[in-house]
């Protein structure tokens, strides 16, 4: 170690040296303490210090003080030598900031045996050190991806500017990124396409499926593909590149500009729920189909439901992060609440649901993602709509 003697006494200073030398430190000297400061902040490869109290200039209590001043990014322990006994010195140096004492006369045993143990200490804290740093450095990594990642998510999530005003949405996910996907587009002949989609799991991994599901979604949606050829795709588009184990469970539906003509392929997920405009029941339409990225081309069925609605009928498709919501008695939110909360019905069922969902789970953390589109039955009304998708 490279030791930080400080001492008005030449006879202490050689001493000390001598004892330190012979068992492989290097020393260095100070004759006062604004020296013993001077070289302290300048060599910043002493790793311990052994002040007296009594020098003149600057005493070895002051100088502590300003030697732990300059210490916020170095631990570097400061042992007094000292023929002093008084208790209240004895405090002022552990306040000053000392970390240990060496009586004088010194005695050998007893000083290489603390320097040993400070030795100790000090690795340990150079580990640690060590170890925040690199901690430090890989989290400003990851969040430089993180933010590279979210805007790519965010550039993505705004390449269609149409906006059908009879479809109503809200996704909250449980961490940074979101392992929901809800996509909405306007198509040409005034109908709108929905996909709402259910990545297995929640944060990163599961978000990043939403990628190449919403490449092959705009593609298809802007050469008015059939939902039965948007599944197929999705479908075979996923199982190219997702881990076997790995699936999106999906809703697509697309909607006619009358509001009325509905089509869907839905797969894994819980049944589409439609509510009447005299809110005396809920309708269900159940999932005929597996989870997307799971079957071969051969396995795949692309075989849709076709339905009407009446003009203010709504329909509702939803992830399973709402039916399991907890609260602080870890019960989940159900099927039977949800459908209890749509029928109650509001001018704006979504908001009010999840005003619902933030009541019953009290600020607990969300443990997956939540979300829920609604449809409202009529003639289509939409804002800029395109000419062309590319």
């Amino acid at each position: 170690m490279r030791v930080l003697v400080a001492d008005d006494h030449a006879y202490n200073r050689e001493l000390l040296s001598i004892i330190l030398e012979d068992e492989g430190h290097q020393v260095v000297e100070a004759v006062n303490g604004i020296q013993a400061v001077d070289i302290y902040c300048t060599d910043l490869s002493i790793d311990i210090v052994l002040m007296d109290i009594n020098m003149p200039e600057m005493d070895g209590i002051s100088a502590t003080k300003l030697i732990k001043t300059h210490s916020v990014e170095r631990f570097v322990p400061i042992i007094f030598i000292t023929a002093l006994d008084n208790a209240e010195i004895i405090a002022s140096c552990l306040d000053a900031g000392g970390d240990d004492f060496v009586p004088k006369p010194v005695n050998e045993d007893v000083l290489i045996a603390k320097l040993n143990a400070h030795a100790r200490t000090l690795e340990l804290y150079n580990n640690l050190h060590d170890a925040h740093a690199e901690l430090s450095r890989y989290k400003d990594i990851v969040d430089r991806e993180h933010a590279i990642v979210e805007h790519i998510f965010l550039n993505y999530g705004k390449r269609d500017q149409s906006q059908c005003q009879n479809v109503r949405q809200h996704t909250s996910p449980a961490s940074m990124f979101d392992g929901d996907v809800v996509l909405v587009s306007s198509s040409l002949d005034g109908g709108v396409y929905i996909l709402v989609g259910d990545f297995a799991g929640h944060g990163l991994v599961a978000a990043i499926g939403a990628l190449p599901l919403s490449e092959v979604f705009y593609s298809m949606v802007s050469v008015q593909a059939s939902i039965a050829e948007i599944a197929s795709a999705l479908n075979q588009r996923l199982l190219e590149i997702l881990p076997a184990d790995m699936c999106c469970c999906a809703t697509i539906m697309y909607v006619d500009a009358s509001g009325r003509d509905v089509t869907v392929w839905s797969g894994g997920m819980h049944d589409i729920l439609a509510i009447k405009p005299n809110r005396l029941a809920v309708e269900k339409f159940p999932a005929k189909h597996g989870p997307l990225g799971v079957l071969s081309k051969a396995e795949f069925d692309s075989s849709l439901l076709l339905f009407q609605i009446d003009v203010g009928e709504k329909v509702y498709i939803h992830t399973e992060g709402i039916v399991n919501t907890l609260n602080s008695e870890q019960q989940p939110f159900g099927l039977t609440r949800l459908e209890d909360q749509l029928l109650t019905d509001s001018d704006d069922a979504v908001a009010s649901l999840n005003a619902a969902l933030i009541e019953f789970h009290g600020g607990a953390q969300q443990a997956d993602d939540i979300s829920i589109v609604e449809l409202v039955g009529g003639p289509l009304q939409h804002l800029n709509i395109p000419e062309s998708k590319f």
